[in-house]
Formats: structure tokens, C-alpha cells, sequence
């Protein structure tokens, strides 16, 4: 993930089934569930997308929205993150499919509420 500063992922922290050091909260596991969305898609997005909002305030960790492009379809993942370097693991707090009625066209700001 893209961010710049200090929320951009800088790589992917592999174990030894070489999967990546990730946490789901029940939120994002149900909200993946309802729309059929793929762990896997969730990580593309961590490794390939780009923060795209930081919340540094929020407890007990900060927190950063990501969006990426996975083979089925465009994503907003929010999650926090522990360590750095080679030694980070990811929570995912929640994943969503955006949608244009609530986000602008690039996705990357929510429309005003009229």
C-alpha cells in the first residue's frame, strides 16, 4: 500500500505458510461474508493498494482506509497495523465495496450528504 508517510504498508511480513501476518475483527469477517469477499482479495489490497485516509487518533491503534483494485472488484479496506519494517501485522476492521452514490468518482472522498 501506497501512503506515504508513516501509514503506507512497506512490504509484505510472510510465516511460514507464507501467508501474511493478518487479524480479522468479527465486523470485517461478517461484512467480507455478506459480500462475498475473499481474504485473499482483502490482502492484494494491503500489499497493492493505496491509503487513502489516516486516522492516526484512533485507539487502541491508529488506523488507515485503503483502496485497491483486486481481480473482482474495487475495495475500501480499513485496518491497523503492529510493528514495522519486516515484523508488521495487519488487523482488518472492516472491508467494504464502494459506492458511487456515496463516494466520489475516484472513490477516494465521500460525497456530501445533501
Amino acid at each position: 500500500v501506497d501512503g506515504g508517510g508513516d501509514g503506507g504498508v512497506k512490504g509484505r511480513e510472510e510465516g511460514e505458510s507464507g501467508t501474511m501476518k493478518t487479524g480479522y475483527t468479527r465486523h470485517s469477517v461478517l461484512r467480507m461474508a455478506e459480500r462475498n469477499i475473499q481474504a485473499s482479495e482483502v490482502e492484494d489490497v494491503l500489499l497493492r493498494g493505496r491509503v487513502i485516509r489516516e486516522y492516526p487518533e484512533d485507539k487502541p491503534l491508529p488506523s488507515f482506509l485503503a483502496i485497491g483494485m483486486t481481480a473482482n472488484s474495487l475495495l475500501h479496506v480499513v485496518y491497523s497495523r503492529l510493528g514495522t519494517g519486516d515484523d508488521v501485522e495487519y488487523f482488518v476492521i472492516t472491508v467494504n465495496k464502494p459506492d458511487l452514490a456515496e463516494w466520489d468518482v475516484t472513490f477516494t472522498s465521500r460525497r456530501h450528504k445533501s
